[in-house]
């Protein structure tokens, strides 16, 4: 009895380290298992950290995209000014943004922060200052509708090109959000990132005579200065520099002269 318990117990002893022998080599795969998994996950943040579309911090949220930013939220607020008739508080608001037009440009050259989405930024932004007050001013009668017609049909055709010039570079496919609007290479990227968009003078002359065009037409409603007739004149001068400045687009864009590489 006392040999077969004896026998017994080391064959229980036995057992016993088999069964702690098999739990730490499971315990080691599963160790093992989790590092892997951890590791899997940070290598993956990390390649989509430096995979970001170009949509960093210091790209977005720089002073020359904030004015940019700020003057197309500011422009249907001085639109609706004009129409309850705040004449004066529309007309410093579009002096203001009219100035922040000239400002994120030197700041963005004197600091350094030029990039591909603050080339689409700025004339998104310019656009909208220049058709909502432009609406209003319709509204009220005191622009007239062809100026306001034609500003908007050329901006329409610049937009749609820009976004028909995109498509070309992705092949006419849906690629997703993120490489559509992908403004620099990355690892993961799919696609060729946007190119950036070289303004030209004529444009810029324009800008400036429609925000001028704007702002003398709130003037003249506040104090009749300039009388209408001079303010027809000057749209004329707006319609042909709206002209030249489509036809100067299109010849550049022919050249290679107005979509370049900013990475």
């Amino acid at each position: 009895t006392t040999k077969n318990g004896m026998a017994a117990s080391r064959r229980g002893q036995a057992m016993a380290w088999a069964v702690a022998r098999r739990w730490r080599g499971c315990s080691a795969s599963l160790r093992s298992v989790g590092t892997d998994c951890t590791e899997k996950r940070g290598a993956q943040a990390n390649k989509e950290e430096e995979d970001d579309a170009g949509w960093t911090m210091g790209e977005v949220c720089n002073a020359s995209n904030a004015l940019s930013m700020a003057r197309l939220a500011a422009s249907p607020v001085i639109a609706m000014m004009l129409v309850h008739g705040q004449t004066q508080w529309a007309l410093a608001g579009a002096a203001a943004a009219g100035a922040s037009d000239w400002l994120d440009g030197w700041i963005a050259k004197r600091w350094k922060q030029q990039s591909v989405l603050g080339s689409y930024l700025d004339p998104i932004a310019d656009k909208a200052l220049v058709g909502c007050v432009a609406a209003a001013l319709c509204y009220k009668g005191t622009l007239s509708p062809w100026i306001f017609q034609a500003t908007i049909a050329r901006d329409a055709l610049l937009v749609t090109a820009a976004f028909a010039h995109r498509g070309r570079t992705v092949g006419y496919r849906w690629p997703g959000w993120r490489e559509f609007f992908r403004t620099k290479p990355g690892s993961t990227a799919s696609t060729a990132p946007a190119p950036y968009v070289k303004p030209i003078m004529s444009s810029k002359i324009n800008t400036a005579l429609q925000i001028l065009l704007i702002m003398g037409c709130m003037t003249h409603e506040m104090w009749e200065v300039p009388e209408m007739a001079d303010l027809h004149k000057f749209e004329y001068a707006v319609g042909v520099t709206t002209l030249l400045s489509l036809a100067n687009y299109a010849r550049a864009y022919r050249k290679g002269k107005i979509l370049v590489k900013g990475w």
